[in-house]
């Protein structure tokens, strides 16, 4: 038997059921109902908006709020395009290259070797015969090549 200062399990099962139906009334109180501005529906609010929302979550009803708010703040509306800001090393750099040319040509030559790294690993392509391919040669020009058999032709292959 139950001592008269202890709580039975029967009694904290109806106490948790009280809080939870408490809760739940809570919850349904607090659930604020909005009249939409712009289609006159009645909806309920979202609940992470503290303010007063004025419209619903409908398209058509966002683009009216937008709108509207862009009517009312006319001056924080950006006009044109706005230039990027440029970076602060880029006005140096340009003097610098126009005063150190041999710097100039010389990261010309490094990017043209970077590129033709780049470009000379071709990945095989399954041809046909009769059809035409693209070849490098060599010394870096292309030459249109025919294909005679059929087989897996590497960019970078001379024409044999």
């Amino acid at each position: 038997m139950a001592k008269d200062n202890e709580v039975t399990g029967y009694q904290l099962s109806i106490n948790n059921l009280v809080l939870a139906i408490l809760l739940i009334i809570k919850a349904l109180v607090m659930v604020k109902h909005v009249h939409c501005n712009h289609c006159g529906k009645d909806v309920c609010g979202n609940h992470r908006l503290k303010g007063n929302q004025q419209y619903c979550s409908a398209q058509a009803c966002q683009n009216a709020r937008r709108s509207m708010w862009k009517r009312k703040h006319p001056k924080s509306q950006k006009k044109g395009k706005v230039k990027q800001q440029q970076n602060p090393d880029h006005e140096y750099m340009r003097k610098y290259r126009d005063t150190h040319p041999e710097y100039v040509t010389r990261n010309r030559e490094q990017q043209k070797v970077r590129n033709r790294k780049r470009i000379t690993t071709l990945p095989a392509i399954l041809k046909f015969p009769g059809s035409l391919v693209l070849q490098r040669d060599a010394d870096g020009s292309c030459s249109l090549v025919k294909i005679e058999h059929l087989g897996s032709v590497q960019g970078n292959a001379s024409p044999s």
